[in-house]
């Protein structure tokens, strides 16, 4: 006889599984009890299984994979679209800066990092302001040069 609990084999006239010592006398009156064709037949063989309880499913609970901003939080300035005017119309080298802390302010507001939202935002105000600062100080130059030169060129000629 198998044993149902472990799937032993065992003597037929055993009184107790050899293996894992279950009552096989008991499992012969519940096999008699019930009829034949609701009792599944035990694996045997190098496929056999050990029976494993079934567990009720339980539903696992995640997390958000990033805080969501609370909504009470006021919105921070991004100035993109300054830092892009400013690569296009100014010194571009200062603004790709600037556009690179401009394009981080929407991202840590939504992880929820609120100071360091306004910190990029202040930085790509100031690189913005660095580009603006650099570009008017070449037109300046460039001024200055043109009118000295046209200056120069009007006296040589006398």
């Amino acid at each position: 006889m198998n044993c149902t609990q472990c799937n032993a084999v065992n003597e037929d006239n055993a009184q107790f599984c050899s293996t894992c010592g279950a009552n096989l006398e008991a499992q012969r009156r519940q096999a008699s009890a019930a009829p034949a064709a609701a009792i599944p037949q035990p694996m045997t063989g190098y496929n056999a299984a050990p029976p494993v309880a079934q567990q009720p499913y339980q539903p696992v609970q995640y997390g958000t994979p990033y805080p969501m901003a609370p909504q009470s939080m006021p919105n921070v300035a991004s100035h993109l679209v300054w830092a892009i005017l400013c690569f296009f119309f100014t010194f571009w080298p200062t603004a790709i800066v600037a556009i690179v802390f401009a394009a981080q302010v929407n991202g840590k507001l939504t992880r929820g990092d609120y100071a360091g939202a306004v910190s990029s935002s202040r930085s790509a105000k100031i690189w913005c302001w660095v580009s603006f600062g650099i570009a008017i100080a070449m037109w300046v130059i460039i001024v200055i040069a043109v009118v000295a030169t046209a200056a120069s060129v009007s006296n040589s000629s006398y």
